[in-house]
């Protein structure tokens, strides 16, 4: 899929940068959260993030994969949280997954503090270690950030890299299907 100049690649060649095993943040599997001014974040393995997936089930699940680092993932960052507000009581979830260096405690507080800064009212997620975030990445195939997919409600992932330009039409049409 051809992306706007805006997008960050995260292929060079054929491999997958380091920058996907040089992101994500945080320790320990799935039960750490703190919440503080309206920011939820906890770091989990990858199997805890298709945990959070399978326990929506039921709802529209958007999941945005960025980083800190990444200057396009945090100018759509804005429109998640709009979303959220908007659709969250006709059934949409929004989970954030943050794929900055798991290893470098400036990204880390640099990724935190720009969550507390936005405001955001849902999950946001740190993988515990860089293996967890290259299962994410494979599983996903990320090769661009901001990288969004969208599970329906009956938990399949039906849309994955989805364009932000044409993202609430197809929040709104999956909200629509029951």
């Amino acid at each position: 899929m051809k992306r706007s100049a805006g997008w960050l690649s995260l292929r060079s060649g054929t491999s997958l940068l380091i920058v996907l095993l040089a992101g994500a943040a945080l320790g320990s599997q799935g039960a750490a959260a703190d919440a503080k001014d309206g920011e939820l974040i906890r770091t989990t393995h990858f199997a805890g993030l298709q945990d959070a997936i399978k326990q929506n089930k039921g709802k529209v699940v958007l999941v945005d994969f960025w980083a800190d680092f990444c200057i396009p993932c945090k100018k759509a960052f804005p429109q998640l949280v709009q979303m959220h507000d908007k659709y969250a009581k006709e059934g949409l979830v929004v989970i954030s997954v943050n794929l900055d260096d798991p290893d470098d405690n400036r990204a880390q507080r640099s990724a935190r503090e720009f969550l507390k800064k936005q405001k955001a009212p849902f999950d946001c997620v740190f993988f515990t270690n860089a293996k967890e975030q290259e299962k994410a990445a494979k599983h996903y195939d990320i090769d661009t950030i901001p990288h969004l997919v969208i599970y329906n409600r009956q938990g399949k992932l039906v849309e994955d890299d989805v364009d932000p330009d044409k993202l609430e039409g197809s929040i709104k049409a999956h909200l629509k299907k029951k």
